[in-house]
């Protein structure tokens, strides 16, 4: 979703499998900020353990790296006008399977340790006959949504496709195709060249595709 987004995500990179030194004793060890979760009235909070962004990085030209990014917040307000959401994506938790490649991703290209930076923000607006046919129906396919994607101070748009549905209460948004983010639109350019030099890659994609899923519950009366 356009998040989408995300969130960005926007997002990543990749090194190597085989080492090039052990990662970083001390951003390993960064203690985790947890921050209070804030809903204004009328938002249905987002599930962060059942939603998660999916990337597909390509490096070297010819060699797909899936990650993962989770969700840090979020929530859906679908009776504001025009209906909307907004999600907060935690960068720090960038997941490729291979811890150097992971800490080289967050320290180096997203730059996490820097106050502010360790999140990427979507907001996104849903057409209000979705949420309409959403509700008749309970379920809807390829839905076209648009928002923008927020990473260190610099904004994207993002375009995405969608299928939505209830289950029970709960509402779920799922990208019915990858969501496709240009490093290049969100400043992170250069980023990327100085990973790319330290991993010893012949090069990454400026296109990172993203594949997302999303629960919003509704609180307790």
């Amino acid at each position: 979703m356009k998040l989408y987004v995300a969130l960005a995500l926007a997002f990543t990179v990749s090194c190597h499998s085989s080492s090039h030194g052990a990662p970083d004793a001390a951003a390993s060890a960064r203690p985790k900020i947890v921050r209070p979760r804030v809903l204004s009235s009328g938002e249905m909070p987002l599930d962060l353990a059942a939603s998660r962004l999916s990337l597909t990085i390509m490096k070297d030209h010819v060699t797909p790296v899936p990650a993962t990014l989770a969700m840090r917040d979020g929530a859906l307000a679908l009776d504001a006008a025009p209906p909307r959401a907004r999600l907060s994506v935690d960068l720090d938790t960038f997941e490729s399977g291979i811890a150097i490649r992971n800490e080289r991703v967050r320290n180096i290209f997203f730059e996490t340790s820097a106050l502010g930076w360790e999140s990427a923000e979507v907001a996104f607006e849903l057409p209000s006959e979705l949420v309409a046919r959403v509700r008749a129906e309970k379920r809807v396919s390829r839905v076209e949504l648009a928002g923008t994607l927020k990473v260190h101070g610099a904004t994207t748009r993002l375009a995405v496709v969608v299928d939505a549905g209830f289950d029970g209460a709960k509402l779920w948004l799922k990208s019915a195709s990858p969501v496709e983010v240009k490093i290049s639109d969100l400043g992170l350019t250069d980023n990327l060249r100085r990973l790319n030099a330290i991993c010893m890659h012949d090069g990454v994609d400026d296109v990172v595709k993203v594949d997302v899923s999303l629960v919003f519950t509704p609180t307790s009366p």
